[in-house]
């Protein structure tokens, strides 16, 4: 399957050099970034299920990618969801310079409608 743009789950950056994009979990969903025509990832973001703190962090994870190279970014939080893991967010903050680290991003498109959307492509 190929998440497109107009889906919502996958957005390119950094003039395409970059591809971040929403994925869902069993638990939840995970915010994932890597460069565009690898088959991986550099970014794996534990979001845990929560529309707001997925959204927000979609945001955070947009906001820092269009400032930093990939690499500077942390690649995955030891403790799931990240918003529970207080080294990450104090990473999180330095790079954020000093803005105050509050994943809470509004309401955008239905997580459930944008999960089915997924499980459908792959059929």
């Amino acid at each position: 399957m190929k998440p497109t743009t107009d889906s919502g789950l996958l957005i390119p950056l950094t003039d395409g050099k970059i591809i971040m994009g929403l994925y869902p979990v069993i638990y939840g969903w995970r915010i994932r970034a890597g460069k565009a025509g690898e088959q991986t990832y550099f970014c794996d973001w534990c979001c845990g299920d929560d529309p707001k703190v997925v959204w927000g962090t979609y945001d955070i994870m947009k906001k820092l990618l269009e400032e930093y190279e990939i690499t500077v970014l942390p690649s995955a939080s030891a403790i799931k969801p990240w918003t529970r893991d207080p080294q990450f967010i104090a990473r999180i903050g330095e790079l954020l310079h000093g803005e105050e680290v509050t994943p809470m991003g509004v309401d955008r498109p239905s997580l459930q409608e944008l999960r089915r959307e997924y499980y459908e492509r792959l059929q």
